[in-house]
């Protein structure tokens, strides 16, 4: 009896992806092996070239490739493939803002506001991250008894929700979540400290960070970054989630703003931008003699002149500003020492309106800087910290967020969303009035899931 040779491996992987299309490229192979797959051995009396007469079998088998074309394509369409391939694409950002009660998700490629969700922000500002596959949306809000949500962003559902007390109710400065590259821890800081929440368990760890009582930046999979007014320190993750600081570094100024590079080769940490007001020409009339001057009636029998005192303590504008330093320091552990810059002279700061806060991230490749502060935007270099590009903004910019494949930076002018090009310094809004913004506002961005 002849022995029924099995399907290669080959045939049977190209039968998989044909019968579950979960990819396009399965699809394509499998369309390919109907259309061009080995021909039959021919049956003896017909001829080896060509096709044989209406009534011999291999006349069926273009209908055949046909309707199996056809079906492979009805069940790419009906299991997901085509459609979620052209869905994973897409960007989606998650935008909020203090005491808006309100998150929203948008398509920044279809310009279009996919859902909103209403949060607990009356005391403090909302809490986003958001994991690298765009799957898990985390929401930390509420006031002294706050929750911590994961939500299935493609449903809208809450798939975990946990109860603490006493998270960190500021309407500026660190971000409240800090989520690891990895996506499995996640460092919610509290008014007790820092606490770890393990996204692969679902659940608070007991202890928070040992004598620490600053934010966490950033990181890699097993280190973080954290800031404490002037130290900078690198904490070890163990896989029990232990944490243990290897390496510190005490800086010259109060840290304002920090963030890491992906892989925690290098922290950045900016002080506080400086107040920068015009000095007025020293006069010699007091300002109460020039005041009391000034306040005198005239009457018609009067003379229309100014007394010489007020002509003298008329303030003239001086072009010297009274400014400091806006330092910018970058450390790279593995060097040891911290590289100091002033970033008044780089970015022309003397253009740009004031905000509370200047905002500083890294790019998720780790090839840029951003920093934005009231209307001005600047790309940095994270080995030089020069100045690559620069844009200075219509109206104040709130937040700001990196696209995982474009590089865009996202921002919220005004009203609306708007994503900035520096490189061709280009400015498009994706949602034009459309966002409720009435504080601080926090953005993160994730592929469609």
């Amino acid at each position: 009896m002849e022995r029924k040779q099995a399907p290669s491996r080959k045939a049977r992987r190209l039968a998989f992806n044909a019968r579950k299309g979960t990819s396009l490229r399965g699809l394509v192979s499998a369309l390919h092996h109907v259309f061009s797959g080995p021909v039959p051995p021919p049956r003896p009396n017909t001829p080896l070239s060509g096709c044989a007469p209406a009534t011999a079998p291999c006349g069926h088998q273009p209908v055949v490739r046909l309707a199996a074309f056809l079906f492979a394509v009805v069940l790419a369409v009906a299991t997901g493939s085509l459609t979620a391939r052209a869905r994973v694409s897409h960007t989606w950002a998650y935008v909020t803002s203090f005491r808006s009660h309100l998150l929203e998700a948008i398509d920044i490629d279809t310009d279009r506001i996919l859902f909103a969700l209403p949060v607990r922000d009356r005391r403090g500002r909302t809490g986003l991250a958001v994991t690298s596959d765009g799957h898990r949306l985390i929401v930390v809000d509420g006031g002294e008894q706050s929750r911590l949500r994961i939500i299935d962003p493609r449903t809208g559902q809450i798939t975990k929700e946990t109860d603490f007390s006493g998270r960190l109710l500021t309407p500026y400065g660190q971000p409240l979540l800090t989520l690891l590259p990895g996506n499995r821890w996640l460092f919610v800081q509290t008014r007790r400290g820092t606490r770890l929440y393990d996204l692969r368990a679902n659940r608070f760890l007991k202890r928070t960070v040992p004598g620490f009582r600053g934010t966490i930046v950033g990181g890699s999979q097993t280190v973080a970054c954290g800031v404490e007014r002037q130290r900078v320190c690198l904490f070890r993750i163990q896989p029990t989630g232990a944490l243990r600081c290897f390496r510190s570094l005490t800086l010259p100024f109060s840290i304002a703003v920090a963030t890491a590079l992906p892989d925690a080769s290098r922290v950045y940490a900016a002080s506080d931008v400086p107040r920068m007001r015009s000095v007025p020409v020293a006069h010699d009339a007091t300002p109460a003699k020039a005041a009391r001057s000034g306040k005198r009636r005239r009457t018609a029998a009067s003379p229309k002149r100014r007394s010489p005192a007020h002509a003298q303590a008329t303030p003239t504008p001086n072009p010297a500003l009274r400014e400091g330093p806006w330092e910018l320091a970058d450390w790279c552990p593995e060097r040891g020492s911290a590289h100091l810059v002033d970033l008044v002279p780089r970015t022309d700061l003397r253009k740009v309106s004031p905000s509370p806060l200047p905002v500083l991230t890294a790019s998720p490749d780790g090839r840029f800087l951003a920093l934005l502060y009231g209307t001005g935007a600047w790309t940095l270099n994270p080995t030089t910290l020069d100045v690559q590009a620069r844009l200075f903004l219509p109206a104040h910019a709130h937040g700001l967020a990196w696209t995982p494949r474009d590089g865009r930076i996202l921002t919220v002018i005004g009203h609306g969303l708007a994503a900035i090009r520096l490189a061709n310094h280009s400015i498009r809004e994706l949602v034009p009035d459309g966002i409720s913004v009435v504080g601080q506002v926090t953005i993160v961005a994730a592929p469609a899931p």
